[in-house]
C-alpha cells in the first residue's frame, strides 16, 4: 500500500503563499485551497458528501498524488501514474474535472491534456473545467471558483473550449478525443478519461490495439519530464488501456479500485447512488460479463469464458487421423474472413 507523507511535497508551488490570499477572508475557501476533499464539497456539496467515504478518499488520494506525497512503497519515490476504476454514475469523472481547476488554482503554471472517447465527450470535459474557473456569482449562497482562488481567470479574448490559457501563460488545457492529434504542446498533468464507449468496443481487438497504439506513440510523447498521468476507466478486458498498463508496468501505477457491491461484506460501495435493490434489479436485466465488467470491474473477457489457457507445442506430432478446416467468409459490412484449420 502506498505511504502519504504529512509534510506536503509541492509541484510548482508553496502552500505557505495559500494562508494569506488577497481579499479572501472566509475560512471556508482558505481551507478549500488547501485540500481538494473540501474544495469539493463547497463546489457540489448535495453530491461531495461525508456520508459518501469512497468519495473522501478518492479526493484525498487525487491531491496526495499532484503533490507528489503518494508514495510506491516498491520504489520509495512518488507515485507518477494514478489508476481509476470505479462503478457508473460513482463520481470519477466528475471528481476529475474538479481536480482540474482545483490544481490550476493552486499552480497556474500547470499544463493539463484531458483524452475522453470522442470529441464530444472530450468537449463535455473541457467545458466542465473551463466553465468552473469562469463562472459568474448569482446566488451568495453558492461557492464558485473565483471565491476560493480570486486571482486566477482564463487569458481575455481566448473563447475556444478545448484548448485555452490561464492569464499569464502561454497554454494551459486542451481536451481532445482518443485518437486525435496532439501537436506542438506537452503537458505536466495528462489525463485519459473513459477511452472505451461500449462491450462491443471493449471485444474488438483491433480497437483496443488502436487505443493501446494511441497511448504509446502519442499520448505518451505528451507528458512532459517528470510529468504524471491519470487512466480513469470502467474495467472491460483483460487487453483494455487498463488491462495492458497492468500488465507491462503494474508496479508503476497507483490503483484506486472499487466495486459497487462487497460480496465479502455484503454492503454497497455507496447506497445512496446505487441501492442494492437497484443493483440486484440491473443485474436481472444486464449481462452477466457486462454487469461484472460495469459494476465489479471483472474484465468480461475473462468472466464465464470456456477456457482459461491453452497447450502450445513446439513440435508438432509426427502423424494426424485427419486434417479440418472451417472457414466463416466476410460476405457482409466490415467482418473480417477467419479460416481454422485444425488438426486431430
Amino acid at each position: 500500500m502506498a505511504t502519504i507523507p504529512t509534510t506536503p511535497k509541492t509541484s510548482g508551488f508553496e502552500l505557505g503563499s495559500l494562508l494569506a490570499p488577497d481579499g479572501i477572508q472566509d475560512a471556508r475557501y482558505l481551507k478549500a485551497r488547501d485540500s481538494f476533499w473540501e474544495y469539493c464539497k463547497l463546489i457540489n456539496p448535495k453530491f461531495f458528501r461525508d456520508d459518501r467515504p469512497f468519495l473522501r478518499e478518492l479526493a484525498n488520494d487525487l491531491q496526495a498524488f499532484v503533490e507528489l506525497r503518494l508514495i510506491n512503497p516498491a520504489t520509495k519515490l512518488p507515485y507518477h501514474k494514478f489508476m481509476m476504476n470505479l462503478p457508473p454514475r460513482h463520481g470519477k469523472s466528475y471528481s476529475l474535472t474538479n481536480l482540474c481547476p482545483w490544481d490550476f488554482g493552486r499552480n497556474p503554471q500547470e499544463q493539463i491534456i484531458s483524452v475522453s472517447y470522442n470529441e464530444i465527450l472530450s468537449g463535455r470535459f473541457a467545458r466542465n473545467v473551463r466553465d468552473s474557473i469562469d463562472a459568474t456569482k448569482v446566488d451568495e449562497k453558492i461557492t464558485i471558483f473565483h471565491d476560493i482562488f480570486p486571482t486566477v481567470q482564463i487569458k481575455f479574448g481566448d473563447a475556444a473550449t478545448q484548448m485555452w490559457a490561464l492569464a499569464g501563460s502561454y497554454f494551459s488545457y486542451l481536451a481532445t478525443g482518443f485518437g486525435g492529434t496532439i501537436t506542438g504542446i506537452g503537458c505536466s498533468l495528462g489525463i485519459i478519461d473513459d477511452p472505451i464507449k461500449s462491450a462491443k468496443e471493449a471485444y474488438n481487438e483491433r480497437v483496443l490495439d488502436e487505443q493501446w497504439a494511441w497511448y504509446c506513440d502519442t499520448f505518451l510523447s505528451r507528458i512532459e519530464e517528470g510529468g504524471l498521468q491519470i487512466v480513469n476507466m470502467t474495467r472491460w478486458n483483460t487487453k483494455d488501456l487498463c488491462g495492458r498498463l497492468l500488465e507491462t508496468e503494474g508496479d508503476d501505477w497507483y490503483v484506486f479500485k472499487r466495486q459497487a457491491y462487497n460480496e465479502e461484506t455484503k454492503q454497497m460501495l455507496c447506497p445512496s447512488l446505487l441501492s442494492y435493490e437497484t443493483y440486484q434489479d440491473k443485474a436481472r436485466k444486464t449481462s452477466a460479463p457486462i454487469m461484472n465488467a460495469n459494476y465489479q470491474q471483472q474484465p468480461v473477457d475473462i468472466e464465464g469464458r470456456l477456457y482459461t489457457t491453452f497447450e502450445t507445442y513446439d513440435h508438432l506430432p509426427d502423424h494426424f487421423d485427419r486434417i479440418i478446416s472451417y472457414t466463416d467468409t466476410a460476405d457482409e459490412g466490415k467482418d473480417y474472413l477467419c479460416s481454422i484449420v485444425a488438426g486431430e
